[in-house]
């Protein structure tokens, strides 16, 4: 894919105020395009094809007030909010700055729900992280919920799911927003899209950009999901059609309440053969489902909510038993025996949770490192007979308090894997070769002075060490910060890479030069009229100033070197900023 510089132009982030450069071109849609941020690496650009004003007050009204993350703390983003709008030239709102997610680690919710695709790429997963991801699901719509927001196109594509069984919703800037504006036309910005097998029947035939919509219209997609979740991908409403005439798609048997596992909708369609029992999932679970697309078909009202959904689930959770015959297979307690393995008998179907260890997983482009350790944590939980750390939302923060910037220390981890990485070595380098310099300086004599003493002329060299003086400590921090300044204006210079430098770091780098400028500037006055102690100290007794000259050696050196290296890293920064 193409850099984003011909297409999109310059932009600028709104709320800082600092020029963005666009990278690689990530994904595009019918509404815009993704892009890499340089410099940015935990954020990516979306830019619309066509601006509008009230995409633009949208965004505004999102920015302002982000929903509070239910997993922020524990340093996972559940929520891929809008940060920043990106302006243009003009001044125009032309698209948005999100967090950017790791899709190595992070997939597609239909990944795992889809048997044959969770084999192929995460068989670690069991049914018991299955249901943990409906509740972390669960949660995150409660979380949205709680704060006003609507997601209306509630579907799979929109979600991505973690090795660890935490959820992502992603696509938010098309999610229902109230607008505090007070426009007397309008009290939200609509979500105009949905699918139809993830819509309740209510909305069925309807424009949904006319129509402003409710979290219990949101609670019927999250219930289609969470079936999806728990029944192998199988949707709610499908099965064996046994009603009058053609068999007809998923959006008609939602409207005709042609649920399979619910009393008023089996007589007009049965559940798959081969499908797993309703009767095997957790009673608690059952009763929900039945809610949702038995009564809550025609009374919205009574479908559970997310917040009942997740504490169902996470209550389901602590009740799960584990086959003696597969310790792979997770099923409720009130199952007489393994619902997994007879399926398996009865239908010679294969397992659909086999030992990771007989499954090849194939490398994925992007792929930074394997999949967690699921098995592991799972027995170490049975040993203890503790459950894996469940994910429901901690009480929810003032909004404000949660979208406030955090500080990220470095870890040992982070900084040992950035200096493994290729694009680091130049500063490897640079930080080595001004570490021997510094040796070389002050133990190599190559510091050259001449004087006369009572009219006999006299030559030598002197060491670094010697040639300093009492004021080493000069010549330590000049060289020290010519290292670092060398290797980061190298770093920023020749790297291709946003995996180090960010802004922050150049504006460091920038001081470090001017640190360095001001030390070679003292060695300059030093080595020229000795008006600090150094090479004249080294002269002997009786002799004078208009006697005695020195090399300007190190000090001119440093503070030549430093003033390139200012103008060096002021044309790498410009070069950066600009498309």
């Amino acid at each position: 894919m193409g850099q984003a510089t011909h297409a999109v132009g310059l932009l600028r982030e709104e709320t800082t105020g600092a020029t963005m450069r666009l990278g690689d071109e990530l994904a595009r849609g019918g509404e815009g395009a993704l892009y890499e941020v340089i410099w940015r690496p935990d954020v990516v650009a979306k830019v619309y094809h066509e601006a509008t004003d009230e995409r633009a007050a949208k965004l505004a009204a999102m920015v302002a007030h982000p929903p509070a993350d239910p997993t922020r703390d524990a340093g996972h983003i559940s929520i891929a909010w809008p940060v920043s709008r990106l302006l243009d030239a003009r001044g125009r709102c032309a698209g948005f700055l999100m967090p950017r997610l790791d899709r190595a680690t992070s997939l597609p919710l239909l990944t795992y729900y889809n048997p044959r695709d969770r084999k192929r790429i995460a068989p670690e997963f069991t049914w018991r992280y299955l249901l943990r991801t409906a509740a972390n699901l669960a949660s995150v719509v409660e979380a949205l919920h709680a704060t006003g927001y609507v997601i209306g196109d509630v579907n799979e594509s929109n979600l991505l799911v973690t090795t660890a069984a935490l959820v992502t919703v992603v696509d938010c800037d098309s999610m229902q927003v109230p607008d505090p504006s007070g426009h007397p036309d309008r009290a939200t910005f609509r979500c105009p899209v949905g699918k139809p097998e993830y819509t309740p029947p209510e909305l069925h035939g309807r424009d949904f950009a006319t129509v402003d919509r409710t979290p219990v219209q949101d609670c019927f997609g999250l219930a289609v999901l969470i079936f999806m979740l728990l029944m192998e991908g199988a949707h709610p409403f499908a099965g064996v059609w046994t009603g009058p005439g053609e068999p007809p798609g998923l959006a008609e048997r939602i409207e005709r309440g042609a649920c399979p596992y619910i009393e008023g909708g089996a007589a007009l369609a049965t559940p798959p053969a081969a499908g797993l029992p309703f009767a095997s999932l957790p009673p608690e679970i059952q009763a929900l489902f039945r809610r949702c697309f038995g009564e809550g078909l025609a009374d919205p009202a009574a479908r559970p909510s997310a917040q009942e959904w997740r504490d169902a689930l996470a209550l389901a959770e602590q009740h799960l038993v584990q086959c003696q015959e597969n310790p792979r297979h997770w099923y409720a307690e009130h199952c007489a025996a393994c619902p997994w393995c007879e399926r398996m008998d009865a239908f010679a179907l294969p397992d659909p949770f086999p030992d990771p260890a007989t499954v090849s997983i194939p490398a994925r482009r992007g792929a930074q490192r394997p999949l967690a350790p699921v098995q592991a944590r799972e027995m170490a939980a049975r040993r203890s007979r503790t459950p894996p750390l469940l994910v429901p939302p901690p009480p929810l923060p003032d909004p404000q308090a949660a979208s406030a910037p955090q500080a990220l220390a470095p870890t040992l981890a982070d900084i040992r894997a950035k200096l493994a990485a290729r694009e680091n070595r130049p500063y490897l380098v640079a930080g080595v070769g001004g570490l021997v310099a510094l040796i070389a300086y002050f133990f190599l004599p190559f510091y050259s002075v001449s004087y006369r003493l009572n009219a006999v002329p006299y030559s030598g060299s002197l060491t670094g060490a010697q040639a300093s003086g009492s004021s080493p400590w000069l010549y330590l921090a000049a060289l020290a910060a010519l290292a670092t300044l060398t290797g980061a204006g190298w770093m920023i210079a020749t790297s291709s890479s946003a995996a180090w430098v960010t802004p922050d770091q150049a504006a460091w780098t920038l001081l470090g030069a001017g640190a360095a400028g001001l030390a070679g500037l003292l060695l300059f006055l030093q080595d020229a009229s000795g008006l600090f102690s150094g090479v004249g100290s080294q002269a002997p007794a009786g002799s004078t100033l208009s006697d005695y000259s020195a090399a300007l050696g190190i000090g001119f050196w440093l503070g030549c070197a430093a003033m390139l290296a200012i103008i060096a890293c002021g044309v790498a920064l410009k070069h950066r900023a600009q498309p």
